[in-house]
């Protein structure tokens, strides 16, 4: 498939990434068990946190590195729930000039159970994200800060971004496209929910995106390709069907403790991450963002694949040790002892 066209107004001077997509408040119990239906758990430990794609790529950029130029975008409501999403980007110094807030429609919401040492569960409620739309990128003023990358996150978790036109198109991958014509690398990440046009969705956007993230569940439900006791095969053929679907630069998929990287020109590239000891891990909540925060940063700086990777699986693992889906972060100057040498400043990846 050809790939799809990015303006010539591409700096290499762009410097910055915008951050749309999903804000959610995340309530995170710690449970004792998963209960049988009509049982009981009990719930040892509840903590209220940011959550969505959108939010914890922010939080966690903005305690790697404070001086980077973020530019938040997304919806949320006039509640309690908005007010914390908006102190708590008051607290990171991070502009809020492009995050909506909607008249009567609550802050999307997620109850997540956690029961330690195994997984998570979530109950999600929309509220904002469900009405976030076109009408609420500006992608015209965006492109005036030249910042360097644009990010959605997630895609099957936007209503009104994902929704398949007659034409086979969404919303989602217009706005990728504007960003691209007004000179952004776009990076994409999904979300493991079911939906019955799961792969369509993802396809309409795969031409307008240059980065995709996601992990094997994701990668399975996009493209059909089942995970099989032999993964390195089966996320290897998941890569190269996503980038022959349209993605322009590289797809980067992620299990536990290991990431591929697949790019357009046929190469692979495959970092496994450190160990952690089980009893280091409180919870996994946004442990999938902070690795794809880590891949962002990376791209930004032009790591290239290999260091970008061991990047998001240190990343990924400072998040396991906190309750909620961000924090935990290191400061960007703890990272060349972590990933191998020094950061690069600001250096084209194209």
């Amino acid at each position: 498939m050809n790939r799809a066209y990015r303006s010539a107004s591409y700096r290499d001077s762009a410097n910055g990434i915008v951050c749309a997509g999903n804000w959610i408040v995340d309530i995170v119990h710690s449970i004792d068990h998963w209960p049988k239906k009509n049982d009981l758990a009990r719930i040892s430990d509840a903590t209220l946190g940011i959550g969505g794609g959108a939010a914890n790529v922010t939080t966690n950029l903005a305690e790697l590195s404070p001086d980077l130029s973020l530019f938040p975008v997304g919806c949320i409501g006039h509640d309690d729930y908005g007010r914390f999403v908006l102190e708590h980007l008051k607290r990171l110094n991070v502009g809020m000039d492009h995050l909506v807030q909607l008249p009567d429609v609550e802050t999307a919401h997620t109850h997540v159970m956690n029961v330690v040492g195994e997984s998570r569960t979530f109950f999600y409620a929309g509220g904002a994200n469900d009405k976030f739309s076109q009408a609420h990128v500006d992608i015209a003023s965006l492109a005036r800060h030249q910042p360097k990358l644009f990010y959605l996150g997630y895609i099957m978790l936007l209503e009104q971004m994902d929704l398949l036109r007659a034409d086979g198109r969404t919303s989602a991958a217009e706005i990728l496209g504007q960003a691209r014509e007004n000179g952004m690398i776009t990076c994409v990440d999904l979300v493991s929910a079911a939906h019955a046009e799961y792969s369509k969705i993802v396809a309409a956007s795969a031409p307008y995106i240059d980065y995709l993230v996601l992990n094997e569940t994701e990668a399975a439900r996009a493209t059909g390709i089942e995970n099989s006791p032999d993964m390195k095969g089966s996320l290897s053929k998941a890569g190269r069907t996503l980038i022959a679907s349209g993605v322009n630069e590289a797809v980067v998929i992620h299990i536990p403790g290991v990431a591929m990287w697949a790019d357009a020109n046929g190469d692979e590239f495959w970092v496994t991450a450190a160990p952690i000891a089980e009893n280091e891990i409180i919870s996994p909540v946004g442990a999938g963002d902070a690795f794809c925060s880590g891949i962002l940063f990376g791209i930004h700086e032009g790591l290239g694949p290999e260091r970008t990777m061991k990047l998001a699986h240190t990343l990924a693992a400072a998040n396991l040790k906190v309750p909620t889906a961000n924090g935990g972060i290191p400061h960007k100057d703890e990272l060349p002892a972590l990933i191998g040498g020094p950061i690069a400043t600001n250096t084209n990846t194209k």
